[in-house]
């Protein structure tokens, strides 16, 4: 079908996409390109062959070119999450999942129409003490402790939260989440032990009113990787239990100490929301408000444990800092990418939220 539509272009484009096959050397990569922006085209006549063009240069010379604008934004390189979004879960956890009956659910199984790359830390200027010895505890002690007490900074509420999507029974209410073990045994032990991966983490959601229930999604998440006194790895996954997860990626939390000494705690991800049931049929009549809506518990749930972790520092005597200038995240729409490869003039990044 691509190749067909091909020849019922107007000559002058019929030259410019063979000679760009022929630019790239007839690779595979630049013809599998073409075709896919073939019956794009034969779709939507508004599409600008030339877009797409610049859209291929762009990216083979840089992954992250229509990001530029994101760098300064966000305060870091999205060159950071090209590790984040290309993991994928290893054999041996994909059998350990696979014994409890769990599968993976890789970012690709993401419906929505924004990717989300967000980075929410704190610094400690004062080191606390944690284990009451009268000492400022090191880097060691301070990262197990955050993973030992993890679920303790994992849960939380928001009074008066606004929902997105319409709702003529209440449209602002309490939300509340949590993070726990999957098996409160199995689970629990492997995630306090010196060897937790492949722990199982479920997520459960609800709202104070029953109406707002309907967009509460449960979610689990597999610990993929662990790297003593540094990061994990959380890969959402699907378990009887949670069905598909609210998200589709992967999540690292670490320690890391900067160059004056100070020790950052730090949480960040590439991921896509993943909606499913009722929530993805009003997100449907609504104009994506269900995408909004998950994104905006995901702030809340990573900026409250940024807060409550900052809180724990301060009852054991340390300080902390929270840069007020740093967003915590960048969301780039496919939507609007889409409409930039039918201007008729160039386009070197998409804006970033």
């Amino acid at each position: 079908p691509a190749k067909a539509h091909l020849l019922q272009l107007p000559f002058i484009k019929q030259l410019k996409i063979y000679s760009f096959i022929e630019k790239h050397k007839n690779s595979k990569a630049a013809e599998d390109f073409v075709n896919e922006a073939l019956l794009l085209m034969k779709k939507d006549n508004a599409l600008q062959w030339d877009r797409f063009a610049e859209l291929f240069d762009g990216i083979e010379s840089d992954p992250f070119f229509l990001l530029k604008k994101c760098d300064t934004l966000i305060g870091i390189r999205p060159g950071d999450y090209i590790d984040l979004y290309n993991f994928t879960i290893q054999p041996a956890t994909v059998v350990a999942l696979t014994h409890r009956g769990f599968t993976n659910q890789p970012i690709e199984m993401g419906n929505s129409v924004t990717t989300n790359m967000d980075y929410y830390s704190l610094e400690i200027t004062t080191k606390p003490d944690f284990d009451g010895d009268g000492q400022p505890d090191n880097f060691t002690q301070i990262a197990n402790y955050f993973r030992n007490n993890f679920i303790d900074f994992a849960w939380g509420s928001v009074d008066g939260f606004t929902f997105s999507c319409p709702n003529p029974f209440a449209q602002t209410d309490t939300i509340h989440w949590a993070f726990s073990p999957y098996d409160d045994t199995a689970d629990r032990n492997k995630w306090q032990s010196n060897t937790p991966l492949n722990t199982v983490f479920k997520i459960d959601a609800s709202a104070n009113n029953s109406s707002n229930n309907a967009f509460s999604d449960k979610g689990a998440v597999v610990v993929s990787q662990y790297t003593p006194q540094c990061c994990w790895i959380f890969s959402t996954i699907k378990t009887p239990w949670s069905g598909a997860q609210p998200f589709s990626g992967n999540r690292q939390f670490g320690t890391f100490t900067k160059p004056n000494g100070n020790i950052v705690i730090y949480t960040k991800a590439v991921d896509m929301a993943t909606t499913s049931g009722l929530v993805k049929v009003v997100g449907g009549i609504f104009k994506e408000c269900d995408d909004t809506i998950y994104d905006d518990i995901s702030t809340a749930t990573w900026r409250n444990l940024i807060k409550k972790f900052k809180q724990r520092v301060e009852n054991f005597n340390g300080s902390v800092f929270i840069d007020p200038n740093a967003l915590p995240y960048v969301r780039v729409d496919a939507k609007v990418t889409y409409e930039f490869l039918k201007s008729l003039t160039p386009v070197n990044f998409v804006p970033c939220h």
